[in-house]
């Protein structure tokens, strides 16, 4: 059972320090100590020394060499041929022992049975939804060239569909709204703000009769016959009072 606790520490690690971020040492005890908690608060006695032993198996089983910066702090200094790989498989590992470690966090999170590839800081969503917390990200429009938008929404769900992950939140025109997570950069998490969720919202029945992802209250839903066995098949979104909005 140590052993697990000591892949989610150095998957909690690896995701605090992508993508060129560092932390000091008591920043990094501080973040790893309150993500276990989340996991399981018998666990979140983290020490630094913990973290030193964890940050050499980093480097010993997935070659990553994390090193500290005497300003900086830790960062990750050198990447192995098959870094990417084991990094993808470690933060895939932290996000679902979120979602099974936390019953809360369960309502919020539609998954299917096919588990796509994570990018982003999947955790730091999980816990502005969890905490209702806003968060402010980067969006690129395909359908309109490619624009890039700054876009501030209230999370309150996380949707997978067809092996892709979507985040469904109020935007600040007060509409809900859905935006590919593969499309958002430079996620950030208000901390100092919080928001009141809507709980009224059946998340379930929302996308019940919708293919994929896409759910406008204005189209119909149609039904199509298939003669070798009589079922019925949705084409089109139901109309909800919802109204969630794919952007």
């Amino acid at each position: 059972m140590a052993k697990i606790y000591q892949l989610k520490r150095m998957a909690i690690i690896l995701n605090r320090l992508r993508n060129g971020r560092s932390a000091r040492p008591d920043e990094l005890v501080e973040y790893v100590s309150r993500e276990m908690e989340l996991l399981d608060d018998k666990h979140s006695d983290v020490s630094l020394r913990t973290l030193q032993r964890d940050i050499s198996t980093i480097a010993e089983l997935f070659h990553i060499e994390i090193a500290c910066h005497p300003s900086r702090g830790y960062t990750i200094v050198e990447r192995g041929d098959s870094a990417d790989e084991y990094e993808t498989l470690l933060l895939n590992f932290e996000l679902l022992s979120s979602i099974d470690a936390d019953s809360v966090l369960q309502k919020y999170v539609i998954a299917e049975h096919r588990r796509p590839p994570f990018r982003l800081d999947i955790s730091d969503v999980l816990n502005a939804i969890r905490n209702c917390h806003p968060i402010e990200f980067d969006y690129t429009l395909i359908r309109h060239g490619n624009t890039v938008v700054h876009k501030k929404i209230q999370p309150h769900f996380l949707k997978e569909s067809q092996q892709r992950w979507y985040l469904a939140g109020y935007d600040t025109d007060g509409q809900l709204k859905t935006f590919g997570m593969d499309r958002m950069d430079n996620v950030t998490v208000i901390e100092a703000e919080r928001f009141k969720r809507n709980g009224s919202i059946d998340i379930h029945a929302l996308f019940r009769d919708s293919f994929g992802i896409w759910n406008n209250p204005s189209d119909p839903v149609e039904e199509i016959i298939c003669t070798t066995r009589r079922k019925y098949f949705p084409t089109h979104p139901k109309a909800s009072s919802y109204g969630c909005i794919y952007a």
